[in-house]
């Protein structure tokens, strides 16, 4: 018989199975993030958000580093509808041209005592 897995909204990383015989045993579950077009993780955990520009032979545009993956597509999103309008390939279409791009997370001095 097939294990059954309880339809309930897990908020934990450990999911319950209960199978045919009623043993029941505990898997975890890694949760995939969502990846969106034109972001980056940094290994320190913000992401990084950049476009090409095809005005500049594809070259790399940078956008900002944030904290949430979210802000990072939304800004990405907001260059690529001023780039290419209706045609851009975006990460929230329903939002197109509704928000201003998020404020980018200020990084960290570099000391110039070389």
């Amino acid at each position: 018989m097939k294990p059954v897995k309880p339809e309930l909204p897990g908020c934990s990383d450990d999911d319950t199975i209960i199978t045919g015989s009623g043993i029941s045993t505990t898997t975890s579950v890694v949760a995939a993030r969502q990846h969106y077009r034109g972001v980056r993780r940094r290994p320190w955990g913000r992401y990084a958000a950049e476009i090409r520009d095809p005005t500049r032979k594809g070259s790399r545009v940078w956008l900002g580093t944030y904290e949430t993956d979210v802000d990072a597509a939304r800004a990405y999103d907001c260059a690529a509808f001023q780039m290419r309008g209706t045609k851009a390939i975006l990460n929230f279409p329903a939002d197109a041209g509704k928000y201003a791009p998020p404020v980018a997370v200020a990084g960290r001095k570099m000391g110039s005592g070389r």
